[in-house]
């Protein structure tokens, strides 16, 4: 049985090792921005690392967890590894401990990064990763027993996700200001980790005899229509009204908050828009892949051109009823120009460059993170090519209007998003072809 076990713990690990290297290069590329960029001066007493620290471990934990179960199940394996002679609790332990083996291991290079490129808050530092990474674990439990009950890695993130906000706040209710010198926090946030693997580990061992209800929930029936390009964008709406559902959920919960505190409910709504938009995006084409459904849609009477843009076309309107959720609050902003320029273009490269890797990719949830992840490298490198055209080309041709910055940098950020649509659709008639 040791055997066995060691051999599914180096399947697992060979499996989710391109998931491990992107999150790793994420972990390196944002903690190396934190501590170099210019920008970012220690102000009010905290320091950039402790943010990046967070945007570092928290995504990694919640898309390692994901991908676990439910990614294995959506590649259509789980069923093979259930009929070889393993019991079904060790193939759980053997998943349980890969994706563990790989979370500990980001948290130890964040940690050692940390401690090396801030040499006055060493410790700090170590203090930080040690909070981010005790809440990253409620995320990680969250997700862990979402993808032991869902078959969808996207799903798994976006639920999981959304299951650790109510958990951390009735701990923040009852213990205060956390930290890991206080052991009622420690205790409170083992607890609700030990719990939510235990109903994973029930979940997945008994998964048929108490999951069907569950899946009927977020599942449907077909319904049919004379168009075939409307039948796949009816698909591809019913497929994803779960997840919208999910993220609507958020939003409107964050309406509620931002009658407290206005800045950080909106600036969490922006980033819960740019979350949802690379789900959105890199779901839809390697979610078919990864379903083993995309040779069937190309097996249909109907061209790759109509399967994409199906795709696209129900994927943009679901993002249109997030974008209608999230307006209100940024209309009320005083800076406006900001938060109804700019701030709703960033969310578009998110699902741009998440749709273009959904088009290559046979993994939906690795299509996702690199969407969310690389975008904003991508958009740094927008902005700091807009505003270096500002400075140096535009300004000394021509002398500039006040209110001309405002509009380069919107236009800047469509057009990068439309080009990467551009590129999602040549590279989809390649693979088609293929």
């Amino acid at each position: 049985m040791f055997r066995r076990f060691l051999a599914l713990l180096r399947k697992d690990w060979r499996q989710a090792r391109l998931l491990w290297l992107v999150l790793a290069v994420w972990c390196v590329a944002i903690l190396l921005g934190a501590a170099h960029w210019p920008a970012l001066q220690p102000e009010r007493g905290h320091h950039p690392l402790s943010l990046a620290i967070g945007l570092a471990l928290l995504p990694a934990a919640v898309m390692l967890a994901a991908d676990a179960i439910a990614g294995e199940r959506k590649r259509g394996h789980l069923d093979f590894l259930l009929d070889l002679p393993v019991d079904r609790r060790t193939v759980f332990l053997s998943k349980l401990a890969a994706t563990l083996a790989g979370w500990l291991a980001l948290v130890g290079l964040v940690a050692l990064l940390g401690w090396l490129l801030s040499p006055s808050h060493r410790g700090e530092a170590l203090r930080w990763t040690g909070e981010m990474a005790t809440w990253g674990s409620v995320g990680f439990a969250s997700c862990f027993f979402l993808s032991a009950w869902v078959g969808d890695p996207v799903k798994a993130a976006v639920f999981g996700s959304l299951l650790a906000f109510p958990l951390t706040w009735c701990i923040l209710r009852d213990v205060g200001a956390p930290g890991l010198d206080h052991p009622t926090w420690c205790l409170l946030v083992a607890q609700a980790d030990a719990i939510l693997l235990g109903l994973a580990s029930v979940a997945f061992v008994h998964r048929e005899a108490v999951g069907r209800r569950a899946r009927r929930l977020l599942g449907g029936e077909p319904v049919r229509l004379r168009s075939r390009s409307a039948a796949l964008a009816w698909k591809e709406w019913r497929e994803a009204r779960a997840i919208v559902l999910a993220l609507a959920a958020g939003m409107l919960a964050l309406h509620g908050v931002r009658l407290f505190e206005p800045v950080s409910a909106d600036l969490i709504q922006l980033g819960l828009l740019c979350f949802g938009a690379a789900l959105l995006g890199g779901r839809p084409l390697a979610g078919e892949a990864q379903g083993g459904t995309l040779r069937f849609l190309m097996g249909l009477p109907v061209s790759p051109g109509a399967v994409w843009r199906a795709k696209l076309k129900a994927s943009v309107l679901w993002l249109a009823v997030l974008y209608a959720l999230w307006g209100p609050g940024a209309l009320l902003r005083e800076d406006w120009w900001a938060w109804v320029l700019l701030y709703p273009c960033l969310p578009l490269v998110h699902f741009a460059l998440a749709f273009l890797l959904s088009a290559a990719a046979d993994n939906a949830i690795l299509a996702c993170a690199g969407g969310f992840l690389g975008s904003f490298v991508v958009l740094w490198l927008v902005l700091y090519a807009s505003w270096w055209a500002i400075s140096t080309c535009l300004a000394s041709v021509t002398p500039l209007a006040p209110g001309t910055t405002h509009a380069v940098y919107p236009v800047a950020i469509v057009s990068t998003a439309l080009l990467l649509l551009a590129a999602s659709y040549a590279v989809f008639r390649l693979r088609a072809r293929r």
